[in-house]
């Protein structure tokens, strides 16, 4: 189990919406891993390759993380 900390002035425009949260979290250096909407499940079609365990060696990017929601605004992502 781990905390996610947000730094105080930050924290609302995290709020916001997932895309702007996940986006920060990509820059401070977590690895992401798009989900189908609703679900906990993998979203292998957004993976490149198509396999998450590639997510686990080479952290997605803001660019990866961006054409993401372009292709489903409504996914959820996992950490």
């Amino acid at each position: 189990m781990f905390t996610i900390f947000i730094i105080p002035e930050t924290a609302a425009k995290i709020n916001n919406n997932k895309k702007t949260a996940a986006l920060e979290l990509c820059r401070r250096g977590y690895h992401l891993l798009p989900l189908k909407p609703n679900s906990k499940v993998p979203y292998s079609e957004l993976i490149q390759g198509k396999s998450w365990t590639s997510l686990r060696e080479y952290k997605a990017t803001q660019q990866i993380v961006e054409s993401w929601f372009n292709a489903d605004p409504k996914i959820n992502i996992g950490i």
